[in-house]
């Protein structure tokens, strides 16, 4: 009795002491080495309890059996833990088998414990695979959901500042929280400089901000960013590694690491998303580099979304401006025939005054006829209803028919138009609707602002195309208006319209036709000395018969 009683004394002095090991602070130990050595110990103790008291060799292996299997379902403490124990349990029965009762075959015993240890060794391993694998994923599994919780975040923050300015101020204090980093900055990129600029910050002192914001950032000037592609992340660990400059400006500024995403749109890098540390050094965690790769995606929607928004606001002041220009437009020429009509209906009017009085209307609502017409041209070429329609067009028989119609286009006295004969036998492959829209809105133009002299229509083939010239002896054009006057409703000067009229469309519509042939145009002007339009329209030509060269120019026609 007094055996048991020690036994169990010291079994009962080992759980306590391990206990004891496990809360000691110096103790350097492992609660898994600390439990195996347990473990061991009392596999140990049972079996130097059984050789004392002659117990037969099956019970104690049954016992030394029970311990492993137990041990490897309810400890989940690895393979290499369970090995110790199964050795410790096996050696120990092994060594006390000559002080047992034998009852029976001893290595019966041996082998049932042999195997139960084996068992017990590789049950563990797989277990162990096993809680790993599991404990993996639901770690990945709390690591995405973490992610796309700060991701829903960072969207719903950014969609609340699309229409404000500080939308990428937004973006930095987001990435600052979410990444658990010291600083952020967002560079945006310049295509026509090619260079990175910084845009906004958060974390960095004013001082750096300022000195960060006046340097432009080429990527082939700076090492790791001639590779800077969509998706692909950028890491500086340690910035002491780099060359000496970059290593000393990120110095400078207190960087002692950076993470570099780029902000994509498709394949366009449109800017940059850069983090880091002022002190902390080392590789950022996957957890950091996805949530950059995240932030910067949902950054690049943001961007694209307050683009968009800018061109829908764009998009609705033009349609404010064209509706009041219309209303302007179409009221102009109403009162004019109005009033006319009003003036004409006195019964003491004379004949000719009368008369003039119906030129008046008449020329107004001819004014408010090319208007309407104007602006339906407009809108077919805005929906895309107006298609490029190729055929044959005989060039001198075109030339003759639109000649004689701008015959009859308004002008002053005084103002003769020129068109010399186009070249006989040529029939040029072109859409002869838009081409006349050109020539008919540039004859037009140049007749209206030309108070005295002359307006000239050269056309011909030059090459594999056809080159249109309209040259007149008007008022000019500034140079600064050389590109503005072909937008909608723009003239050279706002004088011009209350002087000599028009809404502002016609070299709108010609730039407009001149693209859709594929073609170019340009303008010479100065102020007070005309203007000359030139066109090249690539027409290809097709010769009826060959035509004998002439010495002589060909006569010209005035009008």
């Amino acid at each position: 009795m007094r055996i048991v009683a020690l036994v169990y004394g010291a079994e009962v002095a080992a759980c306590l002491l391990a206990m004891a090991a496990c809360r000691a602070p110096r103790l350097r130990l492992g609660q898994r080495a600390i439990g195996a050595g347990l473990m061991a110990l009392l596999a140990s103790l049972m079996s130097g309890y059984n050789a004392w008291v002659g117990n037969p060799a099956e019970p104690l292996a049954m016992a030394q059996v029970s311990l492993l299997m137990c041990l490897v379902v309810l400890l989940p403490w690895g393979w290499i833990c369970q090995l110790v124990v199964a050795s410790v349990a096996f050696a120990t029965f092994a060594v006390t088998v000559p002080y047992l009762s034998q009852t029976g075959l001893v290595i019966h015993s041996l082998l049932a414990l042999a195997a139960a240890a084996t068992t017990s060794v590789w049950g563990a391993l797989f277990l162990d695979r096993y809680r790993y694998e599991a404990f993996r994923r639901s770690a990945l599994h709390r690591e995405e959901a973490e992610i796309a919780e700060v991701l829903l975040h960072v969207g719903e923050a950014l969609t609340r500042h699309l229409d404000q300015p500080d939308v990428l101020e937004c973006v930095n204090r987001l990435t600052v929280e979410a990444l658990g980093c010291d600083w952020s900055s967002t560079y945006l990129w310049d295509p026509e400089r090619r260079v990175f600029r910084l845009r906004a910050n958060a974390g960095a002192t004013p001082e750096v901000r300022a000195s960060v914001a006046q340097i432009d950032f080429a990527p082939d000037r700076l090492p790791g960013l001639q590779g800077f592609r969509p998706g692909e992340i950028i890491e500086l660990a340690d910035v002491a590694g780099q060359p000496s400059l970059l290593a000393s400006l990120l110095e400078r500024w207190n960087i002692s690491s950076m993470l570099a995403v780029p902000i994509s749109r498709g394949e366009e890098i449109v800017g940059s998303l850069v983090v880091g540390y002022r002190r902390s050094t080392g590789p950022f965690s996957a957890k950091q580099r996805r949530l950059g790769l995240g932030i910067a995606h949902a950054t690049a929607l943001a961007l694209e979304n307050a683009r968009l928004i800018t061109d829908l606001q764009a998009a609705n002041r033009v349609k404010t401006e064209f509706v009041s220009t219309m209303s302007h437009e179409l009221r102009t020429p109403l009162n004019v025939m109005l009033g006319y009509a009003e003036m004409a209906q006195d019964v003491n009017l004379g004949e000719r005054e009368r008369l003039a009085y119906v030129h008046r209307i008449q020329g107004a609502g001819r004014d408010l006829l090319d208007l309407i017409e104007s602006t339906l041209e407009v809108g077919r070429m805005e929906a895309g209803h107006d298609g490029v329609r190729l055929e044959p067009v005989p060039l001198a028989a075109f030339c003759d028919e639109l000649r004689r119609a701008c015959a009859s286009l308004p002008r002053r006295d005084g103002v003769r138009l020129e068109w010399p004969a186009a070249p006989d036998d040529v029939v040029i492959l072109t859409d002869p609707r838009k081409l006349t829209l050109v020539l008919r809105n540039l004859v037009g133009n140049a007749l209206k602002f030309t108070e005295q002299g002359w307006v000239c229509v050269e056309v011909r083939v030059d090459g594999n195309g056809l080159l249109l010239r309209v040259s007149d002896s008007g008022i000019g054009i500034r140079p600064e208006d050389s590109e503005t006057i072909f937008e909608m409703f723009h003239q050279a000067d706002n004088s011009d319209r209350r002087r000599f009229g028009g809404s502002g469309l016609g070299l709108y519509i010609v730039r407009r036709c001149v693209e859709q042939l594929g073609g170019s145009i340009a303008v010479e002007s100065a102020p007070g000395h005309g203007a000359a339009f030139t066109l090249r329209l690539p027409a290809p030509t097709m010769v009826s018969r060959p035509v004998a060269p002439v010495e002589s120019p060909a006569p010209e026609l005035s009008l």
